[in-house]
């Protein structure tokens, strides 16, 4: 017994506690199942999890954070080892001139470069000569010297800090790096999310044309028969011949379509579309109204400054204003201010000679400063004043898209309702155009209109489904750009760097 036979069965008993019951608990299962249906949720999650593409940009996000970083590797320690070997003949220019000398001479060093722009090297060096003469004895010595230099620019270092800056602009490019990565990991999660609904759309459009053959085939077998007992003229059945050609050319060009479509899926996101293949187009746009009506019922707050657009901006504008406070540091004059200071040993015995290194015995102190002429940096002034024009012109963007975004979600909180309404008439349109057409039959079949006729009404179902597939693409693309408002596709993304 089918379930309206056991329905039926039920009123006859008049057992309508038991079918009330029934209904309702049914009407339950069916509501639930539509709103509880976890399809785009489901699906996002899979391309995020599967997506060469967005490992891709991940990867690709990730390198230019690399090289952000590598930027404040200035600030780490530096350090050397050296050594060197000088031997030489001595021309005799005098009688005490000596006839050859040697040196080998070891170094090391450390360096350090600060945020504050001060510069310091520490650094040791132990030199072994010897000189020799032909008249005299010869005089060979131990010679350490160890020393700290400092390093710093009054004007661009001390006064304005150019390397202060450094630091806070490199994170304001890595926030740019992440936000434009969570930018382009969306734009692939809505991609696909319209190549699904076209391939569904395209699917429910082969799905009606291939009633359309079959009916035509039917009609075509009829004409034929007719045609053998000449109670049609050959005008009528060329023509269902012709038709029935173009509907299955249709067919064959859909079905060529769907099958290009569902390989480009495959291969875009490392995903078989044949786990969406039981997806019907009605429970999808059930799924979407679901989604929709959950974030306009006012529970989840729009963020139109949180848009990644948006946060794309003010990362730029951040790093331009500081960018523009390195800039006018560096146009400043070179003013450099150099202070070394150390000591020196010489004996022929390795301790006494750093013993009098130790004991400053014979310490000495640099000082040096160096202007640079003329008083200012004009490449970094010419650099600055293009800097101040980005800064505009990108404030002024920020302000165009935060008031098109502003009326864009006004228009589109007042008009998806009225579309999602529209998109039922259309629905109801195809549907009513379907029982036209299965009248149509009828009365072809009765002998009340000829098969041009009823060609006609197949053309009007045809443009009916066409006209639903545009509404309902332009749906799809509306909702998704409403859901962008309340960072909807932010949950399913692969997550910050």
């Amino acid at each position: 017994m089918d379930f309206k036979k056991f329905l039926f069965y039920l009123l006859a008993k008049k057992n309508f506690a038991f079918y009330v019951l029934i209904t309702a608990f049914g009407s339950f299962l069916a509501l639930d199942q539509i709103q509880a249906s976890p399809i785009i949720n489901d699906f996002l999650k899979t391309i995020s999890q599967n997506s060469l593409h967005l490992k891709k940009i991940q990867s690709e996000a990730q390198a230019s954070l690399a090289v952000n970083n590598s930027e404040l590797l200035i600030f780490e320690s530096t350090g050397y080892l050296s050594g060197s070997y000088d031997n030489r003949k001595t021309a005799p220019t005098s009688p005490f001139a000596s006839t050859d000398s040697n040196a080998l001479t070891y170094g090391v060093g450390w360096s350090k470069l600060w945020k504050q722009g001060l510069s310091s090297e520490l650094s040791y060096s132990l030199s072994d000569s010897e000189t020799n003469f032909s008249n005299r004895p010869n005089f060979s010595f131990l010679s350490p010297q160890l020393s700290l230099t400092l390093k710093t620019d009054l004007f661009k270092d001390l006064i304005y800090g150019q390397y202060g800056y450094l630091e806070k602009e490199n994170k304001a490019k890595n926030d740019l790096s992440s936000i434009e990565y969570q930018v382009n990991s969306k734009n692939i999660l809505i991609q696909a999310l319209f190549d699904l609904a076209t391939i569904m759309a395209s699917d429910e459009d082969l799905s009606l044309q291939n009633k359309l053959c079959k009916e035509t085939r039917v009609q075509g077998r009829k004409l034929s028969q007719k045609r053998k007992r000449g109670s049609i003229s050959k005008k009528e059945y060329l023509l269902s011949l012709r038709e029935l050609s173009q509907c299955r050319a249709a067919t064959d060009q859909l079905e060529k379509q769907i099958l290009e479509l569902k390989q480009s899926f495959n291969s875009s996101y490392s995903t078989s579309f044949s786990s969406y293949e039981k997806i019907h187009s009605d429970m999808f746009f059930a799924d979407l109204e679901t989604q929709y009506n959950i974030y306009n019922s006012g529970k989840v707050k729009v963020d139109i400054e949180g848009k990644g657009e948006v946060r794309a901006i003010q990362a730029q504008l951040a790093s331009l204003n500081l960018r523009d406070k390195k800039l006018r540091a560096q146009s400043k004059s070179n003013f450099a201010l150099e202070l070394s200071a150390g000591a020196v040993g010489a004996d022929n015995s390795h301790s006494q000679a750093h013993t009098d290194v130790t004991d400053l015995r014979y310490p000495f102190v640099t000082v040096g400063l160096r202007m640079d002429l003329p008083l200012s940096n004009r490449q970094a002034l010419a650099e600055k004043q293009a800097n101040d024009y980005q800064r505009k012109a990108l404030s002024y963007q920020k302000d165009i898209v935060l008031r098109t975004n502003k009326f864009r979600y006004q228009t589109l909180q007042k008009t998806l309702k009225k579309d999602f309404e529209i998109f039922k008439k259309y629905k109801n349109s195809v549907k009513l155009s379907e029982n036209i057409l299965q009248e149509a039959r009828r009365d072809f079949n009765n002998g009340r209109i000829d098969f041009y006729n009823l060609t006609e009404f197949n053309k009007q179902l045809i443009q009916d489904q066409k006209v639903l597939s545009n509404h309902r693409n332009q749906l799809v693309v509306r909702v998704v750009e409403f859901l962008d408002y309340y960072k909807f596709f932010s949950q399913f993304g692969p997550g910050s760097l």
